[in-house]
């Protein structure tokens, strides 16, 4: 019986911690993010499906790559 009591209590201080914390939250770091443009460098590749063997076409999107490291500054 002890032990449900503690549980039940600990899981209401819990709750009202993440509570707390949530509205606590000002959301401060996505104004931020925003305010200053980001210049990301690097090489993005798209993986497509073909539709049918022979077919080259884009039809269903199985994976997107980044690779930050490859940047070519002669490229427009």
């Amino acid at each position: 019986m002890r032990i449900r009591r503690l549980r039940g209590r600990l899981a209401l201080f819990l709750a009202a911690a993440l509570g707390v914390a949530g509205l606590t939250a000002t959301g401060r770091t996505a104004t931020a993010a925003e305010d200053d443009p980001v210049d990301i460098r690097g090489l993005k590749g798209e993986y497509y499906t073909q539709s049918a063997p022979g077919a080259f076409d884009f039809h269903e999107l199985k994976a997107t790559a980044f690779d930050p490291h490859l940047d070519f500054d002669n490229l427009e």
